[in-house]
């Protein structure tokens, strides 16, 4: 008897390990990308193995062709009836989503989609993500990534996160690239997705081993490699919250230090950020202005300083001024390179750092940046074009925080944007718009506002739709961030 399988477009809802007994339900972020336990905001990435257990005119059959000794659905209506095709997508995805709400207030619903879902040249399955996005809680896709062909992939998932939905790769495995094609997939796609299951045929390593055949053998090489990767994806996601810690914790510690940064980790801000210059000697050090007048207590100009001679002044000055705090009560502080607190970043996988330069030395960031292998923890923004523009040249993966001034033109700053690829619009506060907000989003960018220091401001820019804030008090942006959800969640 031949077997139905699962067709690659059914409705499923998710129904993570998590939510079973007394365990805590899964949500998906503040921000919209990715997923967190409902009580404790504990990151929560999607990761397992999934595995197979195998037109116009009017229709009476429900099945496609053939496939091996399986046959699966593949239609939603037997006739389209004048509609069009990814109208009857979306009225099929809303008729389900409806039914099940009306027994089911908690799990997550999704539709698995397939690359050719995407709205472009060429075969598509009329499962158009930006028109059934509003009606799912997440973006579930299969890919098999080609050989030599994984920028191609990682362009196709880039294009599912554009809807502003978080994205699970539900579906993949080397069927047509090799193992280490398909860890750098997994890695570079970490930028777009929020979860990653693997695909296999129900047999387990131990049951595999010794591999018999060539299929056995690339089959064991991917699920040891999918298993050496749990503890690093699946075990210690990123926070997702959509705070960004200015200069570190700047509010409660000296701007651009490491107890800043350490604070800004401790008070689960998802990314700090920091700005660079680079040194008489080459090196690159943090610090926001071109000389040291400001937060020091020594006048120096970074550029014709070598880095030794800026490690003695005291960068915690200002800020005990600012305070009236003592020196007891806070310590001296140096400048810190931008080498250590790139270790320091990556000693822990919750919080990612933004880097600012604030002349042109986005090149040796980048060097720096690949030597160390930090890739995964780190981003950049500015307001110079042509700084951001390089970041996109240099590593196409890194994150890009395009900073604009208050009056810019929005439509032309999202043509930009979009040209060259940035992740996020960062606006100055005093310029933020719903309509602003609103054209954002709709190109797939993420929407921000910086530096937003008050309780009134941040409400009004969240209840306008920003999803990003840059503050000076990361931990006070949290707590409001969480009393609105509680208010929401209570409603």
């Amino acid at each position: 008897m031949k077997t139905i399988s699962q067709s690659l477009l059914i409705l499923f809802v998710l129904v993570s390990q998590l939510a079973a007994g007394d365990l805590e339900w899964i949500r998906v972020s503040d921000d919209g990308k990715d997923f967190v336990q409902s009580e404790t905001e504990t990151p929560f990435v999607p990761w397992g193995f999934n595995y197979d257990h195998e037109g116009d005119k009017k229709r009476d059959d429900w099945l496609g062709p053939e496939f091996g000794d399986k046959h699966f659905v593949q239609l939603i209506a037997q006739e389209r009836k004048e509609r069009n095709t990814p109208d009857v997508a979306m009225l099929w995805i809303q008729t389900l989503v409806a039914a099940i709400r009306k027994h089911d207030k908690h799990h997550l619903i999704t539709v698995g989609l397939v690359p050719w879902s995407l709205d472009r040249p060429g075969l598509t399955s009329r499962f158009v993500p930006k028109t059934i996005a509003d009606d799912l809680d997440f973006i579930d896709m299969r890919i098999y990534p080609e050989k030599g062909k994984i920028d191609e992939a990682i362009e196709t998932v880039k294009g599912f996160a554009s809807v502003g939905k978080p994205v699970v790769v539900e579906e993949t495995f080397v069927l047509k690239c090799g193992t280490e094609e398909l860890e750098e997939f997994i890695d570079r796609s970490r930028v777009h997705a929020a979860g990653w299951i693997g695909f296999y045929w129900g047999r387990t390593p131990n049951e595999i081993r010794p591999p018999k055949t060539i299929l056995e053998a690339v089959t064991l090489s991917w699920l040891e490699s999918f298993q050496k990767k749990t503890s690093e994806i699946a075990i210690q996601p990123f926070l997702t919250n959509g705070v960004t810690a200015h200069r570190g914790n700047s509010g409660e510690f000296p701007e651009n230090t490491i107890p800043a940064f350490q604070s800004g980790i401790a008070v689960g801000a998802d990314w700090i950020e920091l700005d660079i210059l680079r040194s008489k000697d080459g090196q690159l050090v943090v610090i926001h202005d071109t000389t040291t007048k400001r937060v020091g207590d020594q006048n120096l100009v970074v550029a014709e300083s070598s880095f030794e001679q800026l490690s003695r002044v005291d960068v915690a000055t200002d800020f005990r001024r600012q305070t009236g705090k003592t020196v007891e009560e806070c310590q001296p502080q140096r400048i810190p390179l931008l080498k250590d607190v790139l270790l320091l970043i990556m000693k822990q996988h919750r919080t990612r750092v933004s880097i600012q330069p604030k002349m042109d030395c986005v090149a040796d960031a980048v060097a720096l940046i690949k030597e160390l292998k930090a890739e995964q923890w780190v981003g950049f923004n500015d307001g110079k074009l042509s700084y951001m523009a390089e970041v996109k040249r240099l590593h196409r993966d890194l994150p890009v925080f395009w900073d604009r001034g208050a009056n810019t033109d929005i439509n032309e700053d999202i043509r930009i944007a979009s040209q060259h690829g940035f992740e996020a619009l960062v606006l100055h506060y005093s310029g933020v718009t719903s309509e602003k907000v609103r054209k954002i989003k709709a190109a797939g960018i993420e929407a921000g506002a910086w530096t937003v220091n008050d309780e009134a401001t941040m409400t009004r820019l969240l209840d306008a739709g920003v999803e990003r804030l840059y503050t000076d008090h990361p931990r006070a942006c949290r707590t409001l961030k969480a009393k609105r959800r509680q208010k929401e969640n209570r409603n």
